[in-house]
């Protein structure tokens, strides 16, 4: 079987948008942190959603750290055309690829994440909406409760009425993962001594696509530094544990994610667990007759 793997012209991120919604969302949630402390049990599963949201906010950094890593390969590689035989630039694309596939991931996740833990979050909300009304009418509280019972009402509603902070994240996360579609993989399912995978790289040879990688570059870097800098600005969100990502068994707010015939990751354990033969698009390879019958599909 055949592997034939194109990498296109990758497509332009709304960089100033995606920092500015991280921004808001950050600022958003900051003030849900002190509901950790409340005795309500409702008010702390709140703030454990806050981590969830944190934890998106952190897979979107990765698939950013990620791409920065990406694009620098990628330009490394093309000043390397002339002074690298097929095979050498062969071999190197596949490890760009795997890092490729991570940072995919880690954006699906990250939009996936986000999304389970907004619907669960706005549940929990008018839950406690409801608690608050019910001991305010049912029992005395004192000046200092009444005062901390107000705060927290205060941020859990304007929590609510920023839908639209939420929203503006959302697209932003669900834009960085399916940016990965320009790497294309398509496929010959007849047999054939040996595994092949062919890479068509000529996209680097072209000055406006190098520019464009060039600018990714920058703008992958800086988006990953912000966020580093707002950890000063919100100790006690940054501080919450990196790994809780509550699971989205809904189905609204999904997104269609790109999907293949031929998964990208198999592609890559056949090279790790036997010989593939990897090589650069060229006339003998690349034959009218070898594409017959190969199936389109992007990196999934």
């Amino acid at each position: 079987m055949s592997v034939y793997i194109t990498l296109g012209t990758p497509g332009s991120l709304d960089f100033t948008s995606f920092s500015e919604a991280t921004r808001k969302l950050l600022d958003l949630l900051s003030p849900l942190v002190a509901l950790r402390h409340s005795n309500s049990p409702i008010a702390r599963d709140i703030s454990v959603q806050v981590a969830g949201f944190m934890g998106a906010i952190r897979r979107g950094v990765k698939a950013s750290q990620l791409g920065f890593t990406t694009a620098e390969d990628l330009l490394a590689l093309s000043g390397m055309v002339k002074s690298s035989t097929r095979a050498e630039r062969a071999e190197y694309l596949m490890g760009t690829l795997k890092l490729a596939n991570e940072a995919y991931t880690e954006g699906k996740e990250a939009y996936q994440g986000f999304t389970g833990v907004r619907r669960k979050i706005f549940g929990l909300i008018d839950q406690y909406t409801a608690s608050l009304q019910n001991v305010g009418t049912t029992a005395k509280m004192g000046n200092r409760a009444q005062a901390q019972n107000e705060s927290m009402r205060r941020s859990v509603e304007a929590f609510r009425r920023a839908v639209d902070v939420l929203e503006k994240f959302g697209q932003n996360v669900s834009a960085l993962a399916q940016w990965w579609d320009w790497i294309q993989v398509e496929t010959n399912a007849r047999p054939s001594a040996q595994n092949t995978v062919v890479f068509d790289d000529s996209s680097l040879s072209d000055r406006t696509v190098l520019e464009r990688w060039a600018c990714l570059r920058t703008q992958f870097a800086d988006y990953t530094n912000m966020v580093a800098q707002l950890e000063d600005t919100y100790p006690e969100l940054f501080s919450m544990p990196p790994d809780y990502v509550p699971s989205n068994h809904g189905h609204e707010d999904r997104v269609a994610f790109p999907t293949s015939h031929y998964d990208l990751r198999h592609i890559i354990r056949n090279n790790e667990e036997r010989p593939v033969q990897l090589r650069l698009k060229d006339q003998d390879v690349d034959s009218e007759s070898d594409r017959h019958g190969r199936s389109c599909c992007i990196i999934a």
